[in-house]
């Protein structure tokens, strides 16, 4: 059995095997004041621009989702037979539906940024 290890029990027994393990590997540290309050100011500041980022993902997701509903809607006035006649309607429908899908595309882009 190269490289396989027997665990008996469960699966929760596996998991507090392994956690046993991972604390037993952690060295030792011997907190020291000052760095922690960097460390903590830099959390704090991090925490926060996770939070700006959540928002931007969340409001993104929101605008996406409008920008997909109105190009659906657009598409179904570019179909209806009354409005096949109307040039001049048409032009300005398919005007909104290309101004609709660069809007959707810019907003798609910056929501997979924030996601990697």
């Amino acid at each position: 059995r190269d490289g396989l290890k027997v665990y008996n029990g469960n699966f929760d027994d596996y998991m507090e095997s392994k956690k046993q393990a991972a604390v037993k590997e952690l060295p030792l540290v011997q907190p020291n004041k000052e760095s922690d309050n960097k460390s903590n100011y830099r959390s704090r500041q991090q925490r926060s621009e996770d939070t700006k980022k959540r928002t931007r993902v969340q409001q993104l997701e929101r605008l996406i989702a409008e920008t997909e509903q109105e190009i659906s809607s657009l598409h179904e006035k570019i179909s209806l037979p009354e409005n096949a006649s109307d040039f001049e309607l048409l032009k300005d429908l398919c005007d909104q539906l290309e101004h609709q899908k660069t809007l959707h595309e810019q907003f798609f882009e910056e929501w997979i940024l924030l996601q990697e």
